[in-house]
């Protein structure tokens, strides 16, 4: 198996000595975490000749990730490597025993945005991440396009925050579905905490600095355009390093305990000086014709507003108690909550999971979870899986303020870092206990 260095990690370079099917894994890898360059890439070459061009898109996208993806499964079958075609056995299942318990679900399984159409049959959708990482049992292989799709993703939302700041204003969604002109955009935000975490791993994995240049850049754009959600990524990011570095933090203790009273010291005075932190940021935006919705919202006292999120916690609140031991079923959120708001999801994982599994079946999904991650921080000794880890865990936070677990790429792909890991991990004591054995 061919090895990385750290130092040349995150190189178009190290592809060229990759086999030939690693090469069409990462080609479908890169391809898939830049599906957003990709969309906007092909909304530009390809010719509108219906009312819906997404029609076209579709079949094109899928064409140019199921042939890559194809390949590699068949190699992976005949080598016997780690699959992930039993998670997605499941997914269906559980769609189709939903389906025939609530068939008026209908009206959400076959929503134009949301629905099984737009968000399971596209290949470049969210719960496919489980698939694309699979497609390496290399976790630096996995790492190095993770790097190489995460530069590529910045440049390109770089260039959307300049065109929206041209512009003065970001297309967005309301709750009731109508295209809107906003200050900010909820979804770059996001995108861009997730190339600073990516970055911020990989200084700490390969210690080359420049990693560091894209950090400020990225939070200023973040600031100015993001959401407060995005914002609480990059916050989580070191807490859950200090987590899954437990085992390397223990040999700098005396360091360790150093730093963490210096920043816990800066976080303080930060925090009791804030009003006039924002309110100078404020002024100074001010100056330049600038706005920040996320500096408005501390200057005013309102970063802590649910906006309209009290009333979707207390309907799905409401749907777990109804829902009992097994729930609503998958969508079960949906069908509540989008009476109200466009996207029906309840914008918190736990909330979401309970409506949809019930407390029995919820609780043993979310206890899945935290003991294969649990697992995997307690006995993970290689820096490159740990790397993994840290990445799409701190992107995951998104899910307690915003979005839906179907529809989000880091949280699959948490699933298939600690379920390779755990394939490799096992693979690994079987060896050694067939050699102490021979």
């Amino acid at each position: 198996m061919i090895r990385i260095n750290g130092n040349t990690m995150g190189s178009f370079a190290q592809i060229l000595h990759y086999s030939i099917k690693d090469k069409l894994a990462a080609f479908a890898f890169i391809l898939f975490f830049c599906s957003d360059i990709l969309d906007a890439a092909l909304f530009r070459i390809v010719p509108n000749v219906t009312n819906n061009v997404w029609e076209i898109l579709k079949p094109i996208e899928n064409i140019l990730l199921a042939v890559p993806i194809f390949l590699c499964t068949i190699y992976s079958v005949k080598n016997n490597k780690f699959s992930v075609w039993k998670y997605y056995l499941g997914i269906f299942i559980l769609f189709a025993i939903t389906w025939i318990i609530f068939p008026e679900y209908d009206i959400w399984f076959l929503h134009e945005d949301f629905g099984i159409e737009n968000r399971f049959l596209v290949l470049t959708r969210g719960v496919y991440a489980l698939l694309i990482i699979s497609l390496f049992c290399d976790g630096q292989k996995i790492f190095n396009c993770l790097i190489i799709a995460s530069k590529l993703n910045f440049i390109f939302y770089f260039l959307q925050y300049y065109a929206a700041s041209v512009r003065g204003y970001w297309v967005g969604v309301s709750a009731n579905g109508d295209t809107v002109e906003l200050g900010y955009q909820l979804l770059f935000g996001y995108n861009m905490a997730f190339c600073l975490i990516v970055f911020l791993a990989a200084y700490i994995y390969t210690k080359k600095k420049n990693y560091l240049f894209y950090i400020p850049v990225g939070l200023y754009t973040m600031l100015m355009a993001g959401s407060r959600g995005a914002l609480s990524c990059i916050a989580v990011f070191l807490p859950i390093c200090m987590l899954v570095y437990w085992r390397e933090l223990r040999k700098y203790a005396t360091k360790t305990i150093i730093i963490g009273i210096l920043l816990s010291n800066v976080l303080i005075v930060t925090a009791l000086m804030w009003d006039n932190i924002a309110l100078l940021l404020s002024v100074y935006l001010n100056s330049f014709d600038s706005q920040s919705r996320t500096i408005e919202m501390f200057v005013n006292g309102e970063i802590t507003e649910a906006n309209g999120r009290d009333i979707i916690y207390d309907t799905a609140v409401d749907l777990i108690k109804e829902g009992g031991l097994f729930g609503h079923g998958v969508y079960g959120d949906r069908y509540e909550i989008g009476k109200r708001f466009y996207w029906g999801y309840a914008h918190n994982f736990f909330l979401e999971v309970f409506v949809c599994f019930g407390y029995l079946g919820g609780s043993i999904f979310i206890g899945w979870l935290i003991y294969n991650v649990g697992k995997m921080i307690v006995s993970c000794k290689d820096m490159c899986w740990k790397a993994l880890l840290v990445i799409f865990l701190s992107s995951c936070v998104k899910l307690l303020f915003s979005d839906s677990f179907w529809y989000y790429k880091p949280f699959w792909a948490l699933i298939g870092i600690f379920g390779i890991w755990k394939y490799l991990y096992i693979k690994k004591l079987k060896s050694k206990r067939g050699e102490n054995n021979g």
